[in-house]
């Protein structure tokens, strides 16, 4: 569908161009009329606009500025400019905008419909062009797809570590594939929490320092992003240690131009330039090298990057449960932390020494929390602990920032659990709100993070009967007040207080009030 537009602030002139022509005849569906730029603004924001005819001199808005206003909403209509008289400042401008063609008032009906007709077929070209664009950008989009799916298979091992299988794999897919070419794989790593979609932003860096780098076909082997990571294969066929030399100073160029323009930490790691039935290995080696950067060291890295390893690295596991029961949480986490520190800055933690310092930390924590009675998994339920808990381990910042949050929400619940008063005062707001559920004992405990037994004994202890036995007075409370002022009947009172069956209702009110439910209303009325 081709739609024109007659923009002009004579309304004769408009309405005739539009009333004179067969719009049908030379490929137009719809013509539209606007009287001023204001007006045309709205024919464009409700319609779909491919022509448009506009006069140059109008009041509140020249041709000019309208065609100034399309461009800036990203509009391409194909534009034709009216006007009484001939001036270069306009041809000049008009030009600019991509006028298609500039018209001298008056201007005969057989020129106008000539200069239509070739508008239509300029849209015509342009829409065949955007398809063939298009179709282009869905061809190259299969073939990077397929690109990336061989290499991703290779790395997986879902092709033979063998480069003649390989090879032929490739020529089976009908893949370019260099018999003579070697592969170095590189592994980005942004070190960043709030990284989601920062490649996006530090794409252009990395092309730009590659590029310099004569690397210039990296982003055709670009596998995915995984983990912050960015995969990338690179092939050479001689000249493997200048240009292997080039490609690390084009990594470090990279690193440092993340750090200074977007203040972010960037690891790559380089492997070898080998046959491609060893990419696996080295793919699982760069893997294992940045999992224990666990101090998030930015900077180019290879094969040669190894963290001292040591096997007798243990916390004092008496020392941190004291910290913890005196109550000096600040102390403990400050102790902890200045621990992993001095590991880190003496380049003595790898993702093996941090598990053993989180798992010994985290063993002390629990003995602390256990004897107190609180029931650690309770305090951990909610989505931000498990997310902050499942990347403990995995760099010392993450480590840090878990076992601040652990000891900070412990704290708060360990001081309310000391509190036999406020814990208690927390559980009879719970009963009383949900006094016509059924109440358990675990259910009450898990509210206040506590052990059913704990709970229990602490509650005797408060206040001198059983949990049980007070859920127990407070549903007959209840259920008395509303016999004595409400004509409800028996079954929805008891309902209404947490009882379910009719019979167990009367039986325990009996017991309780010496009389039935039914007495009791006969005889306070």
């Amino acid at each position: 569908m081709i739609q024109v537009l007659i923009v002009d602030d004579e309304v004769l002139c408009a309405e005739g161009v539009k009333c004179s022509i067969e719009w049908n005849k030379i490929g137009i569906d719809k013509a539209f009329t606007a009287y001023s730029m204001k007006q045309a603004q709205k024919v464009f924001e409700e319609q779909d606009i491919q022509i448009i005819l506009c006069d140059v001199e109008m009041p509140k808005g020249s041709g000019i500025d309208l065609l100034k206003w399309i461009k800036d909403k990203n509009l391409s209509p194909v534009s034709i400019l009216l006007t009484s008289y001939a001036d270069f400042q306009y041809a000049k401008q008009a030009i600019e905008l991509g006028v298609v063609n500039y018209l001298l008032k008056p201007v005969e009906q057989e020129e106008l419909i000539e200069v239509f007709k070739k508008a239509v077929q300029t849209v015509i070209e342009k829409r065949e062009k955007e398809k063939n664009m298009q179709l282009a950008n869905y061809w190259n989009d299969a073939e990077r797809n397929r690109v990336h799916h061989f290499w991703r298979a290779v790395l997986s091992k879902e092709i033979a570590q063998d480069s003649t299988v390989i090879r032929e794999q490739a020529q089976k897919e009908h893949l370019v594939f260099n018999e003579s070419n070697q592969y170095l794989l590189i592994l980005f790593k942004i070190y960043d929490s709030d990284s989601g979609g920062i490649w996006t932003n530090l794409t252009d860096t990395l092309q730009h320092s590659l590029q310099e780098a004569e690397c210039y076909d990296w982003e055709r082997v670009v596998l995915a992003y995984h983990d912050n990571c960015l995969i990338s294969i690179i092939g050479c066929s001689d000249d493997f240690q200048e240009y292997y030399k080039k490609l690390k100073g084009g990594c470090n160029n990279f690193v440092k131009a993340c750090g200074e323009s977007h203040n972010v930490p960037v690891a790559c790691y380089l492997g070898e330039f080998r046959e491609s039935g060893e990419l696996a290995q080295q793919y699982e080696k760069l893997l294992l090298i940045e999992r224990n950067n666990v101090t998030e060291c930015a900077g180019a890295f290879d094969f040669s990057y190894v963290c001292q390893s040591i096997n007798d690295i243990k916390l004092n596991k008496e020392y941190w449960p004291d910290l913890f029961n005196e109550g000096n949480y600040g102390k403990a986490y400050k102790e902890i932390e200045r621990y992993i520190d001095n590991l880190a800055y003496k380049n003595k933690v790898n993702c093996d020494v941090l598990n053993n310092v989180f798992h010994d930390v985290m063993q002390a924590f629990y003995i602390e929390v256990d004897r107190k009675g609180v029931q650690a998994h309770l305090l951990f339920q909610d989505e931000e602990s498990l997310n902050l808990y499942k990347s403990a381990t995995k760099t010392v910042r993450d480590f840090k920032r878990w076992v601040s949050y652990m000891i900070q929400k412990a704290e708060a619940y360990l001081e309310l659990a000391s509190n036999g008063e406020k814990v208690i005062n927390r559980v009879k707001q719970y009963i009383k709100i949900n006094l016509n559920e059924e109440l358990t004992r675990k259910e009450i405990a898990e509210y206040v993070y506590l052990s059913p037994d704990y709970l229990s004994r602490i509650f005797k202890q408060e206040t001198g009967i059983q949990l049980t036995e007070y859920i127990t007075q407070k549903r007959i409370q209840e259920a008395k007040q509303q016999l004595k002022e409400t004509d409800k009947p028996i079954g929805e009172i008891a309902f209404s207080v947490g009882y379910s069956n009719w019979a167990y209702f009367t039986k325990v009110f009996r017991e309780k009030n010496g009389e039935t439910p039914a007495q009791f209303r006969a005889h306070y009325k």
